[in-house]
């Protein structure tokens, strides 16, 4: 029997980890599904095959509700001698019923897959072969779905998962860059070829990387930006209006902002770092005062009890900035601007671990803000934070990963700068990133966190 699936896995009343079935860098396998357990279980058990050897032995074994009321976890691992009963003769898939062939010319039959591979709440793990330190979602390699592309500074490179548009990803090949990776830009076109480009830090080096699409998931070039000194964070936006994309680049060790401005030919222009706080770290951009320009926003970790809060730069429409003003806030460690309640005017979002809670300030115009309101967290430490309208109600929704716990959160929107607790779900350990994207083709909004301590990325698919 052809294994042709790239990657299947039948999801019934909950979520199912087969991060270790999928962290197995092999040919594309199919599944099916029996009840392969001693007699009076009633549960499934998962066969797979791969294009290597035509059956793996796979343990399921039953995780309890992770929350205490949400769906169970099945944990699938190998011939770990869990309890469980193990898979530990070959099957044969052959000999299984016939399934309706997709006609595509195969020697055998080709398994249809079930009407939705990830209903909402599931959670999937794809193991890496290094630590991840961040995560971006774009189309890059333009077959019109979502992929994902991470950053790994063990390995100094950066891979792409390539979605299908239905919830299932294939690893890529690696793309070395002149140094470790750090923290990614958003991903954009550079030099307008129709193509998503990347950009990342490096804080050993005091450098940014620049990669160029070859269009296959694949990057090259590897152009080395020399900054004064260690970046904190990094974002990406057109400033000026001429079409091409600057970057913009935060430096807690130098208490500066520095602007790259992008040019034709594959080239950006490093501005002189400009003065700004203390130590600023995370960093927004955003058009807080209406004036059609885009404006920063950065966390400053000033030193001394109530110097912490939040750096206001003014756009000046031509890649500069006004001086910053300091509201004062929060010993924030991630930042998002997103227009909570509806006003038309972009509010600060961020997380605090040492209160553990979601917090905002609302903007009030002409760069003002009302004081903050602390939304409590479930988390043990908040840190990453992505704001989305994850459930398509219009309005706006908050996803917090926590390090700590290794988990993420979901918080619904009010219509106000208010979030409310709502589900948690299990990732792999030490998620230091988590971003947003329709991953799947269906109605909903899903999330990915990149997991530093487990070598992996999760998908969480439609959360709320």
């Amino acid at each position: 029997m052809r294994a042709s699936l790239a990657a299947l896995a039948l999801l019934l009343g909950g979520c199912y980890d087969v991060a270790a079935l999928l962290g197995r860098h092999r040919p594309p396998f199919e599944a099916d599904t029996a009840d392969l357990s001693p007699p009076d279980t009633g549960g499934l058990d998962l066969a797979m095959s791969d294009a290597a050897d035509l059956a793996v032995p796979v343990d399921l074994t039953v995780a309890p509700p992770f929350d205490g009321g949400g769906p169970d976890v099945m944990d699938a691992t190998t011939d770990d001698a869990g309890g469980a009963t193990d898979l530990s003769a070959p099957v044969d898939l052959a000999a299984a019923p016939d399934l309706p062939a997709r006609g595509d010319g195969g020697a055998g039959p080709d398994l249809l897959p079930p009407p939705d591979l990830t209903p909402p709440g599931s959670v999937f793990t794809q193991a890496l072969f290094a630590p991840a330190v961040d995560v971006r979602v774009g189309d890059v390699n333009g077959d019109g779905a979502a992929d994902v592309v991470a950053s790994m500074a063990t390995a100094g490179t950066v891979v792409s998962l390539l979605g299908d548009g239905k919830g299932g990803f294939i690893p890529s090949g690696q793309s070395a860059l002149p140094g470790p990776p750090g923290r990614l830009a958003p991903l954009g076109d550079f030099d307008h070829d129709g193509r998503l480009d990347l950009a990342t830090i490096n804080e050993t080096n005091h450098a940014v990387y620049v990669a160029y699409s070859h269009g296959d998931g694949t990057f090259v070039g590897g152009q080395t930006y020399a900054l004064a000194s260690a970046p904190s964070a990094i974002e990406a936006a057109d400033l000026d209006g001429d079409t091409f994309i600057d970057l913009v680049v935060t430096s807690a060790a130098g208490g500066t902002i520095t602007v790259l401005m992008g040019a034709p030919g594959q080239k950006f222009s490093v501005q002189k770092a400009m003065s700004a706080g203390k130590s600023p770290t995370q960093l927004a951009l955003g058009d807080l005062d209406g004036d059609g320009q885009l404006d920063v926003v950065a966390s400053d970790f000033g030193p001394g009890a109530g110097n912490t809060g939040f750096l206001l730069c003014p756009g000046n429409g031509d890649g500069t900035f006004h001086s910053p003003t300091k509201v004062k806030g929060s010993l924030s460690v991630a930042l998002a601007l997103a227009d909570l309640d509806a006003d038309g005017k972009l509010d600060i979002v961020y997380t605090d671990a040492t209160m553990a809670v979601v917090g905002a300030l609302r903007n009030r115009g002409k760069l003002s803000f009302d004081a903050a309101v602390n939304s409590a967290a479930a988390s043990i430490a908040p840190g990453a934070l992505v704001v989305a309208d994850l459930d398509l109600d219009g309005k706006l929704e908050a996803a917090v990963a926590d390090r700590l716990a290794s988990s993420v959160q979901a918080f619904h929107g009010t219509g106000k700068v208010t979030l409310t607790q709502s589900s948690i779900y299990p990732v792999g350990l030490t998620p230091v990133a988590v971003r947003a994207g329709q991953l799947d083709g269906a109605s909903g909004i899903d999330l990915v966190t990149a997991n530093a301590g487990a070598s992996s990325l999760t998908l969480v698919f439609a959360p709320l």
